[in-house]
């Protein structure tokens, strides 16, 4: 029978994970010989890492089945006991005072009379992954409201666990009698002990919530589903489960779940849903006091808001363009320079896709680059957007070779090799689109795959080339201009002003008509001597080549070849192979001459 689960239960403090850690750290210190700190970190650790064993989904179902990989069933049974034995917050404010008592300063600390086997000291790992609000709480922490929620916490908890079927292996265990309890509770009866005035609140046992966590602990495992999801991981059933149990009112406490909501509809193409949240989500931030967050999440906002409003299947480049002078005043507004290194994520994706909109942005870049300027103590990392997007604005505005290549050299330094992750995706597709514009294209695809930065020029291009092996030159020579004349009025970079300045030189003399090509060939030539680009002047040389083979002046041709030989043979095997044919052209010709 399927258990029908209740909104996710998100408690003040500590949770009852926790209370069961601190069990688990209490039979460690008294010395079970079936646990290690291994294991121990392993619980405390909540968010598992790839290929590694580790506990998931902080349920009393998921920490059982984790003892049980790594100890043995007699600790699990242990731990059972204590837990569903508990019946008031007495005997927790006894599990924790106990585990206070095993807490030292120092290794060398000796405690006359110690119940302990082990200590823990305060400089270990497991100390440091406690919840600090158990190891320094007291009753004034708390009202009485927060304590009847702990015990209450801890009742859906177990009940929560009953409903699972690991429990029937234990459940004849559970309540036996069991010589532990007298280790770890000064009245392990609660009939011995005085009433508490903060007694079990009685379950109606109707309530089973999909999940009892604390805040602190649900807004790591949030932001862990929500990296899962970006990084197109098998997150889907956990992701939407958490979209799905969460309540109005912890939406409002924790906005990451619109996130969440916002990469699962982006990824079943539902752009419009995806626009809505991402506006909630901005709205959210510009009604409250908070600033914009700086993670890691935030880029990805960004990056989602204006992709998504330029993908072909919804908006515009004009909606997008909006949007992103929205999302500046926004981060403007409310975030530091964290936030301000994260929107270059967005500016760079939207300057690769709509170069154009570059003139329309340069006020925008400028005003975002005031704080690294005024800024003395900038970070590595926030230095790092700086010099990439200062290297995507030379790329597209100047393509001056040596700027970019100075450029280069600064961003990589900074990157000190951490460009593999997702964190410095976008700087190292920079990376490899500055490698690709200096004609390395196998040195770009050691940081990433070159991306395509505008898939409607690409797809001119290769209309142009059809025509071009058709024989329809006027047509090819009309679209061609057509497209250089856009590219020079939109202002749209010099990778396209070269591509088109190539192609419409190759039209020339493809359709044989070497007298278009040589001024054509001459304005590219000092072009790529203006920006210091010995790429593109490679393809200017074997141009050059070509057409004085065709005017069959075999002389000048294997003089330009000879002379410039060094500078097309540093680039692709394509260009080497084309002046060895066009040199053995000029040498055939001499010799016949």
């Amino acid at each position: 029978m399927t258990t029908a689960y209740q909104p996710i239960l998100i408690v003040r403090g500590y949770d009852p994970y926790d209370i069961s850690s601190v069990i688990l750290v209490l039979l460690y210190c008294l010395g079970s010989k079936d646990l290690t700190p291994n294991i121990i970190l392993g619980i405390l650790q909540l968010t598992p890492k790839a290929n590694s064993i580790g506990v998931g989904l902080p349920t009393l179902e998921n920490f059982v089945k984790y003892l049980l990989k790594v100890s043995t069933k007699r600790i699990t049974v242990n731990l059972l006991h204590i837990l569903f034995s508990i019946t008031n917050y007495d005997q927790i404010q006894d599990l924790i005072h106990l585990l206070q008592e095993a807490i030292v300063t120092s290794l060398d600390q000796q405690r006359v009379s110690s119940r302990f086997d082990r200590l823990l000291c305060v400089d270990s790992a497991i100390y440091d992954l406690l919840p600090r609000i158990i190891v320094d709480s007291s009753y004034e922490h708390y009202f009485v409201e927060d304590v009847v929620q702990i015990i209450q916490s801890l009742e859906s908890f177990k009940l929560r666990f009953t409903h699972c079927d690991i429990y029937k292996e234990f459940e004849s265990e559970i309540f036996k009698p069991n010589s532990i309890l007298d280790q770890i509770f000064s009245h392990p009866n609660p009939n011995d002990c005085e009433v508490s005035p903060f007694i079990t609140v009685e379950n109606n046992g109707n309530t089973i919530p999909w999940l009892v966590v604390s805040g602190e602990k649900f807004s790591i495992l949030l932001n862990y589903v929500v990296q899962l999801a970006i990084s197109n991981s098998t997150s889907d059933d956990l992701a939407g489960s958490i979209i799905e149990y969460t309540s109005f009112n912890d939406r409002t406490r924790f906005p990451d779940i619109i996130l969440l909501e916002m990469i699962h509809y982006r990824k079943i193409k539902d752009y419009e849903k995806t626009i809505e949240r991402i506006y909630q989500y901005f709205d959210y931030c510009r009604n409250s006091n908070i600033a914009v967050t700086s993670s890691s999440n935030f880029s990805h906002i960004c990056q989602t808001f204006v992709l998504s409003s330029l993908h072909q299947d919804h908006g515009s480049p004009e909606v997008a363009l909006k949007s992103l002078h929205e999302l500046i005043e926004t981060i403007r507004e409310k975030s530091g320079l964290h936030g301000l290194c994260n929107l270059w994520d967005v500016l760079i994706h939207h300057i690769f896709i709509q170069p154009g909109d570059l003139s329309s942005l340069q006020r925008s870049i400028h005003d975002l680059l005031k704080p690294f300027n005024d800024n003395q103590s900038t970070s590595p990392e926030m230095l790092q957007y700086f010099f990439t997007s200062q290297l995507v604005l030379n790329l597209h505005e100047v393509g001056y070779v040596p700027k970019v290549l100075e450029l280069l050299s600064t961003v990589i330094a900074i990157s000190s090799g951490g460009l593999t992750d997702d964190k410095h995706r976008v700087t190292a597709e920079v990376l490899s689109l500055a490698w690709s514009f200096l004609g390395f294209d196998d040195i770009g695809s050691c940081y990433s795959e070159l991306i395509p930065t505008n898939r409607n020029k690409q797809k001119q291009l290769q209309r142009i080339e059809k025509l071009v092996n058709n024989k329809f030159y006027t047509e090819a020579v009309s679209a061609v201009e057509k497209m250089i004349e856009e590219t020079e009025r939109n202002d749209e970079g010099m990778t396209w002003k070269f591509s088109f300045m190539r192609k419409k030189i190759e039209v020339m003399l493809a359709a044989g008509n070497p007298a278009r090509a040589h001024p054509l060939i001459i304005k590219y030539t000092e072009k790529c001597r203006e920006t210091k680009n010995d790429y593109e002047l490679s393809y200017a040389i074997l141009y050059m080549a070509r057409l004085l083979n065709g005017w069959k002046q075999y002389k000048d041709s294997y003089k330009l070849l000879s002379a410039n030989i060094h500078i097309i043979f540093q680039y692709s095997q394509s260009l080497k192979d084309q002046a060895n044919i066009l040199y053995k052209e000029a040498q055939n010709g001499l010799s016949m001459s």
